[in-house]
């Protein structure tokens, strides 16, 4: 009979060991997840191509001015958590984004206690949007805006994505959309019909407000949720919260010229970015110059927003990485230009270049609109300068 060494088990029982431990771990994490669906008696989830943020935003607002306690999670490039007392701070993210963000976000609702939360789906692939609706179960589904964003992920054409979208949250109880075009609107009710949903679509309010710094789609839609809930929806204008950079810009006067610093970077489509553009308070003797950021896997995103400009600027600056294999692809476009860090030390290089290629006699007071979801080093370093250096002013709607 073979001699049996215990010492030969300690691996064995090592590797079982974390094996049951990470079990427990899983099954106590599912099990806060749950725990967090049912404490919480009011659920949303808001996603769709544009005015997602803002939608969050508005009805957290209308939430906790209806002393009701709100968790709400704003998720995309800068993500942002809203607590029941009306605070908020950045979510730290350790890597990229991603779909367990949204678990640890409903762990966080259990521990605040708070009864209702609203969500915006980080998810742009219906799939994994259908991934966020399982993992929040939201009794109602808001839909702000289908536009033509995220083609390649969504669908082709707009009734594509519509109907992609609405498929990825047709759980929900109540969806809310803000929709005009008759074939969308068509296809929602037929899915309405197939899947057992309430559809509500969403018009402009007859006595709705203007909000500064939010669009009145994502006014029009909180309003509507207001009253479907009875809550007093003139809440919603009481000290609602904004995205960065909403409603303000930055001037740097130099001593013979002077500089605005527009940021419109949450418009994620040609037509938010032209509406957002048309009520920015940009002086009449400015020179408009558009920047957008070169997207490796989207190589013609920025020329596509920048036909937004193209009557008022006389060239596009573009900074960010370009695709490999069309490394010259800026420089093919006409009117594009591309910046460079050496571009960026200073605001005084920055004008340098700027003042060369408008190439007049006389220097020309401008406007730099950031625009085409700007998020990048370059456009980082830009925002950094005018707020280290410029004057933060308040934004009134252009005439």
């Amino acid at each position: 009979m073979r001699d049996i060494y215990f010492e030969d088990w300690g691996p064995g029982w090592v590797s079982l060991t974390f094996t049951a431990i990470f079990g427990v771990f899983l099954i106590r994490q599912a099990y806060l997840l749950n725990k967090a669906r049912e404490s919480s008696r009011l659920r949303i989830l808001v996603t769709g191509s544009r005015g997602k943020s803002g939608t969050v935003r508005l009805l957290h607002n209308l939430m906790i001015g209806s002393d009701i306690r709100t968790y709400s999670k704003i998720t995309g490039t800068t993500a942002v958590e809203l607590f029941p007392d009306g605070s908020e701070k950045p979510t730290v993210r350790y890597g990229s984004a991603g779909i367990p963000e949204m678990k640890m976000a409903m762990r966080r609702s259990l521990k605040l206690g708070v009864t209702s939360i609203v969500f915006e789906s980080m998810a742009v692939t219906p799939k994994l949007i259908e991934l966020v609706d399982r993992i929040v179960k939201p009794h109602i589904g808001v839909i702000p805006a289908i536009t033509l964003d995220h083609t390649e992920e969504e669908g082709l054409n707009e009734l594509e994505i519509a109907t992609n979208i609405i498929y990825s949250i047709r759980n929900c109880r109540e969806i809310f959309v803000f929709e005009k075009r008759p074939e969308i609107k068509d296809a929602y009710k037929q899915m309405s019909e197939e899947f057992g949903f309430n559809l509500h679509f969403v018009e402009k309010h007859p006595d709705q407000p203007e909000v500064a710094g939010h669009h009145p789609t994502n006014v029009a839609m909180t309003i509507a949720i207001g009253e479907f809930l009875g809550l007093p929806w003139e809440k919603v204008c009481e000290q609602c919260s904004l995205e960065p950079e909403a409603n303000i810009f930055h001037r740097i006067e130099l001593p013979d010229q002077t500089i605005d610093l527009f940021d419109i970077s949450g418009a994620n489509d040609p037509e938010s970015a032209k509406n957002a553009f048309a009520g920015l308070p940009i002086e009449k003797d400015r020179v408009v110059i558009p920047i957008v950021v070169n997207r490796w896997e989207r190589p013609q995103r920025g020329v596509i927003f920048s036909e937004v400009f193209r009557e008022y600027e006389p060239f596009v600056l573009r900074c960010g990485p370009r695709k490999r294999g069309n490394n010259n692809i800026a420089t093919q476009q006409e009117n594009f230009l591309m910046l460079e860090p050496q571009h960026l030390l200073s605001i005084e290089t920055l004008a340098r270049l700027i003042n060369e290629k408008i190439n007049t006699e006389e220097k020309q007071n401008v406007a730099l609109v950031l625009f085409a979801n700007v998020h990048q080093a370059s456009a980082d370093r830009i925002r950094k300068i005018f707020e280290n250096k410029g004057e933060t002013l308040k934004q009134v709607q252009a005439n």
